[in-house]
């Protein structure tokens, strides 16, 4: 997925947020420097939520300085208009990343509530990596 196409609209708020769930549960924690900070490209190939969208021809180490608005920011570098599916990006980025950088250890776990919980004021549909089979036997 490719935040230029995201921009454009060719992306349901669904689409977004299942292909960011997919990616951070596949890297297992968030991409942030030795002080906490979020990164859009960190250490092992991690990405934070809005960098799996940023395509590697595009991206510059330089935007990692990005503070709060990150998509605004990613959006404006690469000379694209902003428009209204950047407040839904941000809040990806926000709820289903950068609030779970400081949760190494219980990353995966607590990213599958926090995104039960996106999902649920989004209208969104989640579904979660685990069946009824996955638990302990008797």
């Amino acid at each position: 997925m490719d935040i230029r196409d995201v921009v454009a609209g060719k992306y349901t708020k669904q689409e977004i947020f299942d292909f960011v769930v997919e990616k951070l549960r596949a890297q297992g924690c968030a991409s942030v420097n030795p002080f906490g900070r979020c990164l859009y490209r960190g250490p092992d190939g991690l990405k934070c939520a809005i960098g799996h969208m940023i395509p590697d021809e595009l991206y510059r180490p330089g935007w990692d300085d990005h503070g709060d608005n990150a998509s605004f920011i990613v959006v404006k570098r690469m000379g694209l208009e902003p428009n209204r599916i950047l407040d839904f990006l941000d809040e990806v980025q926000r709820d289903l990343h950068d609030k779970l950088s400081g949760k190494v250890s219980y990353f995966p776990l607590c990213l599958e509530k926090m995104a039960e919980n996106f999902a649920e004021k989004h209208n969104l549909t989640y579904t979660t990596p685990w069946s009824v089979s996955d638990g302990p036997t008797h």
